[in-house]
């Protein structure tokens, strides 16, 4: 179900702290950990996004991102343990957020009248469900649900609904306790679940190393690109590179890494992709597929959409 900007922008900014509020980044190698201090894409030769991430106290205190001719910015600020506070600047919009944590996990997001999501953890701390609303004519209005089921400690499906309907359903399969394969669905009107995208996982060295993405048309699964993933000796992704099969060109993205603690995972996830795709910080990628550990939205991702459509 595609989503406007606006509402894209909410969303990332909302799901950005799914993971606990004390993880730090986790690259590393014997007792050093890294942070990210960049990234930037290119698609072929040409820049498209740029980011550079400031630290006060092991925390991101800053994110400025560029695209094109256009910059944006987030500043965040720790009030106390219970709470995360962000400024969204592009161009001369400014939007301020809040975040409020019980045990170390966001229970609410909140920009007033625009938008707030609630979020609901099972036993395990791991993300049972969580709602997003929206402020319209003085009322707020519920528009998602996404509900997530484990077996065994494991993501094993996730299952959306928009103004009370089933729309959407993944579904997660294992090889041990790394993701396999991902297949996503929609409801047709007759009720049945029709499938139509795909994730096939390849690992090296307990690492994510290829994803083969793939849509359904009429009887039968097309490739539509594929993902490979590079890391350095410290167990750090340093490039992630997509080439698509119906059209010439790449996307590629760098990250850089400086020796210490940081929580560049907690505030922008894994950047804009999915639960099973590998992101800065995450040292098994795919590895049982826990979003409360690897959640799948960021606010980079809102702000590339925000920056690109100005």
């Amino acid at each position: 179900m595609k989503k406007s900007t606006l509402h894209l922008l909410v969303l990332g900014l909302a799901t950005v702290i799914i993971a606990s509020s004390c993880n730090k980044d986790k690259s590393s190698e014997g007792n050093q950990t890294y942070r990210v201090i960049s990234e930037t894409e290119h698609y072929d030769t040409t820049q498209t996004f740029a980011a550079n991430y400031t630290y006060s106290n092991n925390k991101i205190s800053k994110a400025v991102m560029v695209s094109g001719e256009e910059n944006g910015e987030i500043i965040f600020s720790y009030p106390n343990e219970n709470s995360i506070t962000a400024s969204y600047n592009i161009g001369d919009l400014t939007i301020p957020v809040e975040f409020t944590l019980e045990d170390g996990l966001i229970t609410e997001f909140f920009m007033e009248d625009t938008q707030k999501q609630n979020y609901i953890y099972n036993s395990d701390k791991n993300i049972q469900s969580y709602t997003s609303f929206s402020f319209s004519d003085g009322i707020w209005e519920m528009d998602e649900t996404t509900v997530f089921t484990y077996t065994d400690g494991k993501l094993v499906k996730t299952v959306t609904s928009s103004y009370g309907i089933e729309t959407d359903m993944t579904v997660y399969s294992y090889e041990g306790d790394n993701i396999s394969e991902v297949i996503t669905s929609y409801l047709d009107q007759d009720g049945l679940w029709v499938d139509y995208d795909k994730s096939v996982l390849t690992y090296t060295a307990g690492k994510v190393s290829n994803i083969v993405l793939s849509y359904y048309y009429i009887s039968d699964w097309f490739e539509d690109s594929q993902i490979s993933f590079s890391y350095d000796k410290n167990g750090n992704l340093t490039k992630r590179s997509q080439v698509f099969s119906y059209y010439e060109g790449s996307y590629v993205t760098d990250y850089v890494y400086e020796a210490g603690s940081g929580n560049y995972g907690q505030i922008f996830g894994f950047i804009d992709y999915e639960i099973h795709d590998p992101r800065p910080n995450k040292k098994s990628a795919g590895h049982k597929g826990n979003p409360s550990i690897y959640p799948d939205f960021s606010a980079v991702s809102m702000i590339k959409s925000a920056l690109r459509t100005r």
